[in-house]
Protein backbone atom coordinates (compact mmCIF):
# COMPACT_ATOMS: atom_id res chain seq x y z
CA UNK A 1 0.00 0.00 0.00
CA UNK A 2 1.04 3.57 -0.60
CA UNK A 3 1.93 5.73 2.36
CA UNK A 4 -0.95 8.05 3.18
CA UNK A 5 -0.60 11.90 3.01
CA UNK A 6 1.16 13.03 6.12
CA UNK A 7 3.06 9.80 6.19
CA UNK A 8 6.02 8.30 4.45
CA UNK A 9 7.68 4.83 4.02
CA UNK A 10 11.42 5.20 3.94
CA UNK A 11 12.45 1.53 3.32
CA UNK A 12 11.28 -1.19 0.90
CA UNK A 13 9.29 -3.94 2.45
CA UNK A 14 8.20 -1.87 5.41
CA UNK A 15 5.24 -3.24 7.26
CA UNK A 16 4.05 0.25 8.31
CA UNK A 17 4.19 3.92 7.39
CA UNK A 18 5.71 6.66 9.51
CA UNK A 19 4.03 9.99 10.35
CA UNK A 20 5.78 13.19 9.24
CA UNK A 21 7.45 14.77 12.24
CA UNK A 22 6.92 18.31 13.57
CA UNK A 23 8.16 20.83 11.08
CA UNK A 24 7.44 18.51 8.21
CA UNK A 25 4.43 17.70 6.10
CA UNK A 26 3.44 15.57 3.16
CA UNK A 27 0.44 16.56 1.10
CA UNK A 28 0.68 13.45 -1.13
CA UNK A 29 0.47 9.70 -0.61
CA UNK A 30 3.11 7.15 -1.49
CA UNK A 31 6.10 9.18 -0.61
CA UNK A 32 9.25 7.97 1.04
CA UNK A 33 9.91 11.28 2.85
CA UNK A 34 8.22 14.37 4.21
CA UNK A 35 8.67 17.96 3.08
CA UNK A 36 10.23 20.53 5.44
CA UNK A 37 8.16 23.56 6.26
CA UNK A 38 9.20 26.51 4.09
CA UNK A 39 10.33 29.89 5.45
CA UNK A 40 7.27 31.88 6.33
CA UNK A 41 5.60 28.71 7.49
CA UNK A 42 5.58 26.26 10.30
CA UNK A 43 4.17 22.75 11.08
CA UNK A 44 3.20 22.27 14.67
CA UNK A 45 1.70 18.73 14.40
CA UNK A 46 2.81 15.31 13.23
CA UNK A 47 1.44 13.67 10.12
CA UNK A 48 0.69 17.12 8.74
CA UNK A 49 -0.50 17.21 5.21
CA UNK A 50 0.19 20.99 4.87
CA UNK A 51 2.36 23.71 6.27
CA UNK A 52 0.84 26.69 8.01
CA UNK A 53 1.68 30.18 6.69
CA UNK A 54 2.74 32.96 9.05
CA UNK A 55 0.11 35.69 9.24
CA UNK A 56 0.52 39.08 7.54
CA UNK A 57 2.48 41.36 9.81
CA UNK A 58 4.71 38.44 10.77
CA UNK A 59 7.51 36.64 9.07
CA UNK A 60 9.68 33.54 9.46
CA UNK A 61 13.01 33.33 7.78
CA UNK A 62 13.71 29.73 8.83
CA UNK A 63 12.72 26.37 7.35
CA UNK A 64 11.22 23.49 9.31
CA UNK A 65 9.66 25.66 11.98
CA UNK A 66 7.55 23.65 14.38
CA UNK A 67 5.58 26.35 16.15
CA UNK A 68 3.66 29.52 15.47
CA UNK A 69 6.15 31.33 17.63
CA UNK A 70 8.56 30.97 14.79
CA UNK A 71 6.53 33.65 13.00
CA UNK A 72 8.04 36.87 14.24
CA UNK A 73 6.20 40.16 14.38
CA UNK A 74 7.36 42.83 11.94
CA UNK A 75 9.54 45.20 13.87
CA UNK A 76 8.96 48.99 14.09
CA UNK A 77 10.26 50.61 10.93
CA UNK A 78 9.20 47.53 8.95
CA UNK A 79 6.06 45.90 7.67
CA UNK A 80 4.88 42.56 6.29
CA UNK A 81 2.03 43.06 3.85
CA UNK A 82 1.36 39.39 3.02
CA UNK A 83 1.05 36.05 4.85
CA UNK A 84 3.83 33.45 4.58
CA UNK A 85 6.45 36.13 4.37
CA UNK A 86 10.00 34.96 4.90
CA UNK A 87 11.16 38.52 5.78
CA UNK A 88 9.98 41.93 6.91
CA UNK A 89 10.23 44.97 4.59
CA UNK A 90 11.75 48.27 5.77
CA UNK A 91 9.54 51.32 5.44
CA UNK A 92 10.54 53.53 2.52
CA UNK A 93 11.63 57.18 2.77
CA UNK A 94 8.65 59.39 3.42
CA UNK A 95 7.06 56.75 5.63
CA UNK A 96 7.62 55.21 9.03
CA UNK A 97 6.19 52.63 11.41
CA UNK A 98 6.32 52.99 15.13
CA UNK A 99 4.43 49.79 15.95
CA UNK A 100 5.08 46.05 15.62
CA UNK A 101 3.34 43.45 13.47
CA UNK A 102 2.14 45.99 10.91
CA UNK A 103 1.23 45.26 7.35
CA UNK A 104 1.98 48.77 6.08
CA UNK A 105 3.93 51.93 6.92
CA UNK A 106 2.56 55.33 7.74
CA UNK A 107 3.14 58.32 5.49
CA UNK A 108 4.87 61.25 7.07
CA UNK A 109 2.21 63.76 8.19
CA UNK A 110 1.88 67.40 7.10
CA UNK A 111 4.65 69.36 8.72
CA UNK A 112 6.83 66.24 9.03
CA UNK A 113 9.28 64.30 6.88
CA UNK A 114 11.19 61.00 6.82
CA UNK A 115 14.46 60.97 4.91
CA UNK A 116 15.64 57.43 5.75
CA UNK A 117 14.36 53.88 5.24
CA UNK A 118 13.18 51.74 8.13
CA UNK A 119 12.20 54.80 10.13
CA UNK A 120 10.31 54.28 13.33
CA UNK A 121 9.27 57.95 13.58
CA UNK A 122 8.75 61.09 11.53
CA UNK A 123 10.67 64.32 11.99
CA UNK A 124 8.99 67.70 12.39
CA UNK A 125 9.97 70.44 9.98
CA UNK A 126 12.58 72.50 11.80
CA UNK A 127 12.23 76.21 12.47
CA UNK A 128 12.11 78.32 9.31
CA UNK A 129 10.97 75.31 7.24
CA UNK A 130 7.57 73.97 6.35
CA UNK A 131 6.05 70.82 4.78
CA UNK A 132 2.72 71.08 3.02
CA UNK A 133 2.40 67.49 1.67
CA UNK A 134 2.17 64.04 3.22
CA UNK A 135 4.99 61.57 2.76
CA UNK A 136 7.64 64.26 2.45
CA UNK A 137 11.27 63.27 2.48
CA UNK A 138 12.69 66.76 3.01
CA UNK A 139 11.40 70.02 4.53
CA UNK A 140 11.00 73.17 2.42
CA UNK A 141 12.82 76.36 3.48
CA UNK A 142 10.85 79.52 4.11
CA UNK A 143 11.39 82.37 1.66
CA UNK A 144 14.37 84.57 2.51
CA UNK A 145 13.78 86.90 5.43
CA UNK A 146 10.94 84.80 6.83
CA UNK A 147 10.81 82.54 9.85
CA UNK A 148 8.47 80.08 11.53
CA UNK A 149 7.63 80.38 15.17
CA UNK A 150 7.29 76.65 15.89
CA UNK A 151 8.56 73.38 14.44
CA UNK A 152 6.30 71.27 12.25
CA UNK A 153 4.86 74.14 10.20
CA UNK A 154 2.68 72.76 7.43
CA UNK A 155 2.04 75.85 5.26
CA UNK A 156 4.14 78.54 3.65
CA UNK A 157 1.84 81.06 5.35
CA UNK A 158 3.41 79.95 8.61
CA UNK A 159 6.60 81.64 7.42
CA UNK A 160 6.44 85.15 8.89
CA UNK A 161 8.65 88.03 7.86
CA UNK A 162 11.51 88.86 10.22
CA UNK A 163 13.38 91.72 8.56
CA UNK A 164 16.03 92.22 11.24
CA UNK A 165 16.44 88.47 11.89
CA UNK A 166 15.94 88.87 15.62
CA UNK A 167 13.62 85.83 15.75
CA UNK A 168 10.64 88.10 16.42
CA UNK A 169 8.37 88.24 13.39
CA UNK A 170 7.65 91.73 12.17
CA UNK A 171 3.97 91.61 13.08
CA UNK A 172 5.06 91.26 16.71
CA UNK A 173 8.24 93.36 16.44
CA UNK A 174 7.96 97.05 17.39
CA UNK A 175 11.29 97.80 15.68
CA UNK A 176 11.47 95.79 12.48
CA UNK A 177 14.97 96.92 11.46
CA UNK A 178 16.32 97.01 15.02
CA UNK A 179 17.72 100.54 14.69
CA UNK A 180 16.28 101.84 17.95
CA UNK A 181 13.41 103.77 16.33
CA UNK A 182 10.01 102.15 16.77
CA UNK A 183 8.17 101.39 13.56
CA UNK A 184 5.41 103.98 13.74
CA UNK A 185 8.07 106.72 13.92
CA UNK A 186 10.58 105.04 11.58
CA UNK A 187 10.56 106.43 8.05
CA UNK A 188 12.83 103.56 6.98
CA UNK A 189 11.37 100.69 9.01
CA UNK A 190 12.67 98.22 6.42
CA UNK A 191 15.94 100.07 5.98
CA UNK A 192 19.60 99.62 6.79
CA UNK A 193 20.45 96.86 9.27
CA UNK A 194 23.12 96.50 11.94
CA UNK A 195 23.16 100.12 13.13
CA UNK A 196 21.58 102.13 15.94
CA UNK A 197 20.06 105.55 15.34
CA UNK A 198 21.78 108.44 17.15
CA UNK A 199 21.94 112.19 16.57
CA UNK A 200 25.33 111.79 14.94
CA UNK A 201 24.15 109.39 12.24
CA UNK A 202 20.40 110.17 12.12
CA UNK A 203 20.03 113.88 12.85
CA UNK A 204 16.26 114.04 12.55
CA UNK A 205 15.79 110.70 14.35
CA UNK A 206 13.50 109.42 11.61
CA UNK A 207 15.13 106.00 11.48
CA UNK A 208 16.94 106.68 8.18
CA UNK A 209 20.75 106.65 8.34
CA UNK A 210 21.92 110.07 7.11
CA UNK A 211 24.75 109.11 4.77
CA UNK A 212 23.12 106.11 3.10
CA UNK A 213 19.34 106.18 3.49
CA UNK A 214 18.24 109.73 4.29
CA UNK A 215 18.15 112.23 1.43
CA UNK A 216 16.53 114.83 3.72
CA UNK A 217 18.45 114.79 7.01
CA UNK A 218 16.39 117.50 8.73
CA UNK A 219 13.08 116.24 7.32
CA UNK A 220 12.02 119.70 6.08
CA UNK A 221 10.84 118.50 2.68
CA UNK A 222 13.96 119.67 0.81
CA UNK A 223 16.58 117.12 -0.21
CA UNK A 224 20.06 117.53 1.23
CA UNK A 225 21.41 118.16 -2.27
CA UNK A 226 19.36 121.36 -2.57
CA UNK A 227 19.09 122.27 1.13
CA UNK A 228 21.59 125.01 2.05
CA UNK A 229 21.12 124.16 5.75
CA UNK A 230 20.52 120.38 5.72
CA UNK A 231 20.49 120.07 9.51
CA UNK A 232 17.98 122.86 10.22
CA UNK A 233 14.33 121.84 9.76
CA UNK A 234 13.23 125.51 9.68
CA UNK A 235 15.63 126.56 6.93
CA UNK A 236 16.54 125.31 3.45
CA UNK A 237 17.70 128.41 1.55
CA UNK A 238 20.63 130.70 2.36
CA UNK A 239 20.84 133.01 -0.63
CA UNK A 240 23.82 135.06 0.55
CA UNK A 241 25.67 132.11 2.13
CA UNK A 242 26.09 133.85 5.47
CA UNK A 243 24.98 130.81 7.47
CA UNK A 244 21.61 132.38 8.32
CA UNK A 245 18.68 130.86 6.47
CA UNK A 246 16.44 133.13 4.44
CA UNK A 247 13.50 132.52 6.81
CA UNK A 248 15.39 134.18 9.66
CA UNK A 249 17.63 136.49 7.59
CA UNK A 250 16.37 140.07 7.24
CA UNK A 251 18.72 140.62 4.29
CA UNK A 252 18.51 137.45 2.23
CA UNK A 253 20.83 138.51 -0.58
CA UNK A 254 23.36 140.22 1.71
CA UNK A 255 23.40 143.41 -0.34
CA UNK A 256 23.03 145.66 2.71
CA UNK A 257 19.40 146.56 2.03
CA UNK A 258 16.76 144.92 4.25
CA UNK A 259 14.34 142.67 2.40
CA UNK A 260 11.31 144.82 3.27
CA UNK A 261 13.01 147.88 1.80
CA UNK A 262 13.93 146.05 -1.38
CA UNK A 263 10.32 145.03 -1.84
CA UNK A 264 9.23 148.65 -1.42
CA UNK A 265 11.80 149.72 -4.03
CA UNK A 266 10.64 147.05 -6.44
CA UNK A 267 13.90 145.09 -6.14
CA UNK A 268 14.35 141.36 -5.66
CA UNK A 269 15.37 140.58 -2.05
CA UNK A 270 17.05 137.39 -3.28
CA UNK A 271 19.29 139.16 -5.83
CA UNK A 272 22.11 141.33 -4.51
CA UNK A 273 22.73 142.98 -7.87
CA UNK A 274 19.28 143.47 -9.37
CA UNK A 275 20.47 144.96 -12.69
CA UNK A 276 23.50 142.66 -12.90
CA UNK A 277 25.97 145.46 -13.55
CA UNK A 278 28.54 144.26 -11.05
CA UNK A 279 27.52 146.63 -8.25
CA UNK A 280 25.42 145.51 -5.27
CA UNK A 281 22.12 147.30 -4.88
CA UNK A 282 23.29 149.02 -1.67
CA UNK A 283 26.11 150.85 -3.51
CA UNK A 284 24.41 151.16 -6.88
CA UNK A 285 22.93 154.65 -7.34
CA UNK A 286 20.77 153.16 -10.11
CA UNK A 287 19.97 149.56 -9.00
CA UNK A 288 17.53 149.03 -11.88
CA UNK A 289 19.76 150.43 -14.64
CA UNK A 290 22.45 148.02 -15.84
CA UNK A 291 24.30 150.87 -17.58
CA UNK A 292 24.67 153.12 -14.52
CA UNK A 293 25.88 152.74 -10.94
CA UNK A 294 27.47 156.11 -9.94
CA UNK A 295 26.06 159.66 -9.66
CA UNK A 296 28.98 161.71 -8.39
CA UNK A 297 27.24 165.08 -8.49
CA UNK A 298 23.87 163.73 -7.25
CA UNK A 299 21.92 165.25 -10.12
CA UNK A 300 19.96 162.03 -10.90
CA UNK A 301 21.93 161.27 -14.06
CA UNK A 302 24.47 158.47 -13.96
CA UNK A 303 28.13 159.27 -14.52
CA UNK A 304 28.31 157.11 -17.65
CA UNK A 305 25.74 159.26 -19.46
CA UNK A 306 26.46 162.56 -17.61
CA UNK A 307 28.81 164.74 -19.71
CA UNK A 308 29.60 166.73 -16.58
CA UNK A 309 29.65 164.02 -13.83
CA UNK A 310 31.08 166.41 -11.21
CA UNK A 311 28.84 169.42 -12.03
CA UNK A 312 25.37 169.07 -10.63
CA UNK A 313 23.60 171.53 -12.96
CA UNK A 314 24.78 170.13 -16.30
CA UNK A 315 24.25 166.70 -17.74
CA UNK A 316 24.61 167.38 -21.49
CA UNK A 317 26.60 169.66 -23.70
CA UNK A 318 23.34 171.20 -24.90
CA UNK A 319 22.44 172.35 -21.39
CA UNK A 320 25.86 173.95 -20.97
CA UNK A 321 25.62 175.62 -24.39
CA UNK A 322 22.23 177.17 -23.53
CA UNK A 323 23.59 178.57 -20.28
CA UNK A 324 26.67 179.84 -22.11
CA UNK A 325 24.57 181.65 -24.68
CA UNK A 326 22.44 183.18 -21.93
CA UNK A 327 25.62 184.25 -20.17
CA UNK A 328 26.89 185.92 -23.31
CA UNK A 329 23.58 187.73 -23.71
CA UNK A 330 23.69 188.93 -20.12
CA UNK A 331 27.25 190.13 -20.53
CA UNK A 332 26.25 191.93 -23.70
CA UNK A 333 23.37 193.65 -21.99
CA UNK A 334 25.59 194.71 -19.11
CA UNK A 335 28.22 196.03 -21.48
CA UNK A 336 25.64 197.95 -23.46
CA UNK A 337 24.19 199.43 -20.28
CA UNK A 338 27.59 200.55 -19.09
CA UNK A 339 28.33 202.24 -22.37
CA UNK A 340 24.98 203.98 -22.32
CA UNK A 341 25.65 205.30 -18.81
CA UNK A 342 28.98 206.68 -19.81
CA UNK A 343 27.75 208.31 -23.03
CA UNK A 344 25.15 210.66 -21.44
CA UNK A 345 21.91 210.90 -19.54
CA UNK A 346 18.66 212.19 -20.95
CA UNK A 347 17.16 215.38 -19.37
CA UNK A 348 14.37 214.90 -16.94
CA UNK A 349 11.02 215.58 -18.40
CA UNK A 350 8.83 218.14 -16.69
CA UNK A 351 6.04 216.57 -14.80
CA UNK A 352 2.77 217.17 -16.48
CA UNK A 353 0.65 216.80 -13.44
CA UNK A 354 -1.67 219.61 -12.45
CA UNK A 355 -2.70 217.80 -9.29
CA UNK A 356 0.70 217.91 -7.65
CA UNK A 357 2.87 220.78 -6.65
CA UNK A 358 6.61 220.41 -6.91
CA UNK A 359 8.47 221.57 -3.86
CA UNK A 360 12.14 221.50 -2.96
CA UNK A 361 12.81 220.21 0.47
CA UNK A 362 16.41 219.94 1.59
CA UNK A 363 17.57 220.28 -1.97
CA UNK A 364 15.33 217.46 -3.14
CA UNK A 365 12.31 217.96 -5.40
CA UNK A 366 9.14 216.50 -3.91
CA UNK A 367 5.65 216.40 -5.51
CA UNK A 368 2.94 217.36 -3.02
CA UNK A 369 -0.70 216.64 -3.65
CA UNK A 370 -3.51 219.07 -2.90
CA UNK A 371 -4.63 216.86 -0.09
CA UNK A 372 -1.22 217.09 1.55
CA UNK A 373 -1.28 220.84 1.25
CA UNK A 374 -4.42 221.06 3.41
CA UNK A 375 -2.41 219.98 6.42
CA UNK A 376 0.48 222.25 5.63
CA UNK A 377 0.71 224.82 8.48
CA UNK A 378 3.18 226.94 6.59
CA UNK A 379 1.43 230.00 5.22
CA UNK A 380 4.36 231.23 3.31
CA UNK A 381 4.05 230.65 -0.32
CA UNK A 382 6.57 228.25 -1.70
CA UNK A 383 8.61 229.28 -4.61
CA UNK A 384 9.31 226.58 -7.06
CA UNK A 385 12.98 226.37 -7.48
CA UNK A 386 14.45 225.77 -10.79
CA UNK A 387 16.88 223.00 -11.25
CA UNK A 388 20.44 223.93 -11.66
CA UNK A 389 21.67 223.57 -15.11
CA UNK A 390 23.66 220.37 -15.71
CA UNK A 391 26.60 220.22 -18.00
CA UNK A 392 25.74 218.50 -21.24
CA UNK A 393 28.14 216.07 -22.82
CA UNK A 394 28.61 216.57 -26.47
CA UNK A 395 29.77 213.16 -27.67
CA UNK A 396 30.29 209.28 -26.99
CA UNK A 397 33.38 208.27 -25.26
Amino acid sequence: MDAAPGFFVENVGSASQQACDFGYYQPNGGWSSCMMADPGHYVDTQAATAQIACEAGTFNSNSGSTTAFACLDAEPGNYVPDPASPAQIPCEEGSYQNQRQQTECKLASLGYFVNTTGAISQTAAPLDYYIDIEGATEPLPCPEGRITMVEGSDDVEDCRQDYDEDRTPDFLDEDDDDDGIIDHMDQCDYGLLNWISTKSNDWDQDGCEDTIEDSDDDNDGFSDAEDHLPLDPTEWLDTDGDGIGDNADTDDDGDGIPDVEELKLGLNPLVADYDNDGYNDSVDAFPKDPTEWLDTDGDGTGDNSDKFPTVKFYQTYGQAAVHLVIGFIILGVIGFSVRMGIGGRPEKAEADDSTHEVRQIGGVEVRVSAEDRMFDQTTEPQVESKPEPQPVETGWI
